[in-house]
């Protein structure tokens, strides 16, 4: 025989190959099916994300092909990629509303639009993709700083994808900002929705959930669309760096955000915030490069960005007022006509939701103004908690020195700011009047030009923290963070240019920095770590464990309404956060914690509203303990109020059901 002739050996090898191999991983399974599908869920979020954004960004860069700003401004790539994909999807986001309220928003119509956007864009969308894919394979720091750098913002960037892709757990999340694309969903269009204000609110970014929910299901896929908004947060932060500075201080802004714990942390959930963050960075990009020229399509550009970015959120109010001083300082002859050339298309842009607001909610700025639908002005200050600042408190103090106190007295759901940014994000800047000499006279004015507009950013978080419960939170100034990274990354380019002697304060700055970023990735990769996403991904925990995990009692409590008959009608009490209720129960929710204090304000006795909710159809109550005593006992606003439920509780319902803690009890009518 031949060399390479096998004859009948050839189909007896191939089998045997065959049959050892499915009789071994038959038994063995090194891979575990759910592993595989939970890659596969992953990969679908990420291409529906993917091509949400490509269409966006092709978008974005038609329009500012057509506007030739790209040339006229000397745009860097990441700073046009980042902002015509922000500028894009923006506009998306109003495309789904339109939808929504001429009642077709459906899989069809808004992949249907998209894909014809993307033919009409055909060739802004090619090259937005190609010059994302350069750009990234671009990604080559000189230097072991800027090289470390880049390492731990990926590394951090990946933990928060781990977190994305596993079922959403965040408190905001399953109280409005999944509830509402989920609703709309359900009823192929926009409708008010008067037992939760929050659906009121301008939702641009829940209308990018909505788009990418529609076309697998997933509920998995907002939490990318929030990452990747992370992501042109941070290019859009260092690429302000390294424009006025070098290549380490653009890496050192990025990673001074992201390595903030509660940054890190909202970078994986399916909120909105760091959307907000990403359109003020492209506002502060732009403004810093207008110089106050002649040339109003820079303004233009701006007014358009920061109209989306109210349609994100009302707290984008920091930017416009940032963004205003500067206009004013750096042209202030020209005032009236930059006003315009900035508050034209930001009102065309935020116009629809204010149209929206109006139709559905009696208010064009709902909630904002004390009325509405089933809102008023005592409504309005309890959401607020208004005059329960720190100035009325006696902590006024803590604002004399907001970027130290909020650095060291700020953490994670603490009473101040409820917000961990890390040692160096909000305190670096400080370096910079002492580098001030060692800056040329391009990085001074881009430096004093970012001082001006966090200015007044500053002084509305001092307001708004000093005269409100809720206004001391980060996540409502959150715009802040960009410039303040910024100034701190140019104050310590400052530094590397100054005299290295008697003592190397290079070196010893740098080591502080590695050292309290290594620590930072630490604690964060151990929040990872305590989250369980890898174990869910593998398989080793189920989607239900996984949830129990991260949600606790909560998941308990919906688990057992799951057994509740069909049509059932449940109340809950002192918890705001429905979207894991069952769906063939309905959960009324609390949620604005009123809802045992306002019929009592509106003179009803504590017998009548248990009559009313009877009639209304309510056949359980589920009542949060631990939500109960917290709103009363610790956040007194509603406390007089509150302390008359529990004796009608026992005049008019027995428990049924309890959780192993005692926190979440059911409750039904006696007799029933």
């Amino acid at each position: 025989m031949k060399t390479g002739q096998l004859g009948w050996r050839l189909p007896v090898i191939l089998i045997a190959l065959v049959g050892l191999l499915v009789g071994y991983y038959w038994l063995h399974k090194p891979i575990a099916p759910q592993l595989m599908l939970n890659l596969l869920g992953a990969l679908l979020d990420v291409v529906t994300v993917s091509a949400l954004f490509a269409v966006g960004g092709g978008l974005g860069d038609a329009l500012l092909r057509r506007l030739r700003l790209v040339e006229q401004i000397d745009l860097t790539p990441p700073e046009r990629l980042s902002i015509a994909a922000l500028l894009g999807v923006g506009l998306i986001a109003l495309y789904a509303l339109a939808l929504g309220m001429i009642g077709l928003l459906n899989t069809t119509t808004i992949w249907g639009g998209l894909l014809v956007i993307a033919i009409l864009t055909r060739r802004a969308f090619f090259s937005w993709i190609g010059s994302l894919i350069k750009a990234l394979r671009g990604l080559r720091p000189q230097g072991n700083f800027a090289r470390f750098l880049m390492w731990i913002t990926l590394i951090l960037l990946l933990l928060a994808f781990l977190i994305a892709i596993a079922p959403p757990f965040s408190w905001d999340s399953l109280v409005y900002h999944l509830v509402g694309p989920q609703r709309y969903l359900e009823a192929g269009r926009i409708i008010p929705h008067d037992d939760n204000f929050y659906l009121g609110m301008p939702k641009n970014g829940e209308m990018l959930f909505t788009v990418t929910m529609s076309l697998f299901g997933r509920d998995t896929s907002p939490a990318l669309v929030h990452l990747v908004f992370t992501a042109l947060a941070l290019t859009l932060t260092g690429a302000l760096a390294r424009r006025y500075a070098d290549e380490n201080a653009g890496w050192l802004a990025a990673t001074l955000v992201i390595a903030a714990y509660n940054v890190w942390e909202l970078a994986g959930w399916s909120y909105v915030d760091l959307a907000l963050m990403a359109y003020g960075a492209a506002v502060y990009v732009l403004l810093l490069r207008w110089h106050g020229s002649d040339d109003r399509r820079v303004l233009m550009l701006v007014g358009a960005l920061i109209g989306l970015a109210v349609g994100v959120k009302y707290t984008a109010i920091f930017i416009a007022a940032g963004a205003g001083l500067l206009i004013f300082i750096r042209a202030p002859r020209r005032v009236i006509a930059n006003g315009l050339a900035v508050g034209i298309p930001a009102l065309l842009l935020f116009a629809p939701w204010m149209l929206r607001g109006q139709l559905l909610y009696q208010n064009p700025l709902f909630p904002m103004f004390g009325f509405g639908l089933n809102w008023d002005a005592a409504r309005s200050a309890a959401f607020e908690r208004a005059g329960w600042g720190d100035f009325s408190d006696g902590n006024a103090w803590k604002y004399l020195l907001l970027p130290v106190t909020a650095t060291v007295l700020g953490r994670n759901l603490d009473e101040f700011v409820s917000f961990t940014h890390g040692p160096f994000l909000l305190t670096l800047p400080l370096l910079l009047p002492l580098v001030w000499r060692w800056l040329d006279d391009e990085t001074r004015r881009a430096a004093w030009g970012m001082f001006i507009m966090i200015v007044p950013m500053w002084a509305l978080w001092t307001y708004t923290g000093g005269t409100q419960g809720i206004g001391a939170q980060t996540r409502l100034a959150i715009a802040t963070l960009p410039l303040a990274a910024a100034m701190g990354a140019i104050g310590y380019y400052g530094l590397t240019r100054a005299p290295r002697k008697p003592v190397n304060l290079v070196f010893i700055v740098q080591a502080a920095l590695v050292m309290t970023t290594a620590l930072s990735a630490n604690e964060i990769a151990s929040k990872a770590v305590e989250r369980q996403a890898v174990p869910w991904l593998t398989g080793n925990v189920t989607a239900d464990e996984y949830l129990t995990a991260n949600l606790g009692i909560h998941m308990d409590a919906m688990n057992h309404l799951a057994t509740l008959p069909a049509g059932t009608r449940v109340r809950l009490l002192w918890d705001l956060r429905t979207y894991r209720c069952p769906a063939h129960i309905e959960c009324v929710p609390d949620i604005l914690l009123d809802a045992w204090s306002r019929p009592l304000q509106s003179g009803l006795t504590p017998d009548e509203i248990m009559l009313l909710w009877q009639a209304q159809g309510d056949d359980y109550l589920l009542v949060y303990g631990d939500g109960y005593r917290y709103f009363t006992y610790i956040d007194t606003w509603f406390y007089d109020d509150n302390l008359t439920f529990p004796p009608a509780l026992r005049n008019h319902l027995r428990m049924v059901w309890r959780d192993s803690t005692g926190y979440y009890r059911l409750y039904t009518w006696l007799g029933s």
